[in-house]
């Protein structure tokens, strides 16, 4: 879980699905990396739909040193080829937010998931998925889960 915060270790989270839409970009990253999620009009939107442990707060420094992610990761990285809309989109997204979307390939030998973007990355260690999606308005950031929706 990429933040610019680091949410409460040794904990559970809840999953909250916000109601926005993913770019084109990111939904073919995230059919490369899992290829069984299913489509993104097929998922609840604004719903609490699970709950995850969180096991540490670390900065992706700090992981990419214990996974071995090398200078040969950025080199790799940095030899991807991005179409025009692509580029756009990264920029995009450095300049309107504390977390970039960077490319993340890595070479044989290195340990760290290519979702490890940062700046802080919370370590999930544990995941429940609810029986039901429970409707649920979100806020930016962190919020507190509204009491009718805790119960």
């Amino acid at each position: 879980e990429n933040r610019s915060i680091r949410l409460p270790v040794a904990g559970w989270v809840a999953l909250h699905t916000g109601k926005g839409k993913i770019d084109d970009f990111t939904g073919r990253a995230m059919r490369q990396f899992a290829p069984g999620l299913p489509h993104a009009r097929d998922c609840p939107l604004g719903a609490v739909v699970g709950l995850c442990w969180i096991d540490r707060a670390a900065p992706l420094e700090e992981l990419r040193h214990e996974f071995g992610c090398s200078v040969h990761c950025e080199a790799a990285a940095a030899g991807c080829q991005f179409s025009a809309r692509e580029t756009a989109l990264l920029a995009a997204n450095a300049a309107g937010s504390s977390v970039q979307l960077q490319p993340a390939l890595h070479v044989d030998g290195c340990r760290l998931s290519p979702f490890a973007v940062g700046p802080v990355c919370n370590v999930i260690s544990a995941v429940v998925r609810l029986p039901r999606p429970i409707p649920c308005l979100g806020g930016l950031g962190r919020w507190e889960m509204p009491r009718d929706v805790k119960q």
